[in-house]
């Protein structure tokens, strides 16, 4: 077989150019779906990653306006009621004619709300909460998985309410030179030693000059003209960026 010489008959010219054709076409038609699914591939990924970036910037604003909501003065030590934290503006009240609730002679109702703002008493935190804290506490009971803390805000009030009762207890009407606070005898909470007494308030007065120094709110009174008085007068019912007291107050009943 492989000794006989074959004739070799060169394809015709009109095949060949229609082979050449088909190659060219299939050719342009692969490189045109590949083009195309590479364009598509490119816009895809473009896509995706604009919209991871976007989100990535609207998490990043997001975070940024609450922080700037909530977290206003940085917590440098931890705190159980740290999350609570909410700012608000609150106009201050003047009250030089005791029209506020909170003002005026201590009676039953004005006491009732003071009562309220504070409720002297302990919270309790989790024993999670208790080993996060600068400063270690006990538990409510041996073996409880309850600690015992008391937020200072409430503790200020609790002193601030009892120099208030103090000081109206000396100037109530019912005193006159010979019949008062130092001629008679005193009911035990304003002895010495007891709720009332110096003692207590002198502790009082110098935790609430901490409080406020620690604090240190920088809003400034201004300076107004009072057409009743025809004088310049100081005037403290500003705006203040406060926290939010309402958001706390719950953290009083754990």
């Amino acid at each position: 077989m492989f000794g006989h010489n074959q004739n070799y008959a060169p394809i015709p010219e009109e095949e060949q150019n229609i082979h050449a054709e088909n190659i060219t076409s299939r050719s342009l038609n692969w490189w045109k779906k590949r083009k195309g699914l590479t364009t598509y591939s490119l816009s895809l990924g473009f896509s995706v990653a604009l919209n991871v970036f976007l989100i990535g910037l609207l998490y990043i604003l997001h975070r940024q306006t609450e922080s700037r909501r909530t977290s206003s003065f940085p917590h440098l030590l931890y705190s159980p009621a740290q999350d609570a934290v909410h700012y608000e503006l609150k106009t201050f009240e003047s009250s030089f004619n005791y029209t506020s609730p909170y003002t005026g002679y201590p009676d039953s109702e004005i006491n009732g709300r003071w009562k309220q703002l504070y409720r002297v008493g302990n919270s309790r935190i989790s024993k999670s909460e208790a080993a996060q804290l600068p400063n270690k506490t006990i538990a409510a009971t041996a073996g409880s998985d309850d600690y015992l803390v008391v937020i200072s805000v409430f503790h200020d009030l609790h002193c601030l309410d009892r120099i208030r009762q103090s000081l109206w207890y000396f100037y109530d009407d019912q005193w006159n030179a010979t019949y008062n606070p130092f001629t008679v005898e005193r009911p035990e909470t304003y002895k010495p030693r007891g709720l009332n007494g110096i003692i207590h308030l002198d502790h009082c007065i110098n935790i609430i000059r901490q409080s406020i120094q620690c604090f240190s709110d920088v809003t400034p009174y201004v300076f107004q003209w009072s057409p009743t008085a025809q004088a310049v007068h100081a005037y403290a019912n500003v705006i203040h960026t406060c926290r939010n007291f309402e958001a706390v107050r719950p953290l009083n009943n754990r």
